[in-house]
């Protein structure tokens, strides 16, 4: 497998494992990863918090669908109450750190785009996390395990 760059676009409270562990295991098999974060120099960390239930299962509770199905309905029926009610009613709501609000909104944003990119309108959500997705797929397919 050829050597990638790869850039990682990391926010202030992301989770420390879903960052490192799948930064670590991408440079460990030849990768060349950097992380960054808006408003960050070089060397900065970000702030975490850990927390087990991940963004997307967040913004499912939002929507009030099931947390394996994202649909593009929903989706947008989260960002609109994200949009419109103050972080601390929503945290509050739906039991999380209001700084975490902002995070969910550039989750949802980011999630339409990729339906949008790849002209889907609904998605699984997974209790998998990135990391356990990635060490899946390069298990089951070491040579070409980040293709489809």
């Amino acid at each position: 497998m050829a050597a990638k760059r790869i850039l990682m676009l990391v926010g202030d409270f992301a989770e420390d494992y879903e960052v490192m562990v799948p930064f670590q295991a991408l440079q460990a098999v030849g990768h060349a990863v950097h992380a960054v974060c808006p408003d960050k120099k070089a060397g900065q960390s970000v702030r975490t918090a850990v927390f087990s239930g991940g963004a997307a299962h967040h913004i499912c509770n939002v929507a009030g669908t099931p947390r394996h199905l994202l649909t593009r309905a929903a989706l947008e029926r989260a960002l609109r109450h994200l949009l419109k009610k103050p972080a601390k009613k929503i945290a509050e709501k739906y039991d999380f750190d209001p700084r975490r609000v902002p995070l969910l909104i550039s989750g949802a944003v980011i999630l339409a785009a990729i339906l949008d990119y790849y002209g889907l309108d609904r998605a699984a959500v997974t209790a998998s996390t990135l990391r356990e997705g990635m060490i899946l797929a390069y298990l089951a397919r070491p040579k070409a395990w980040w293709k489809n």
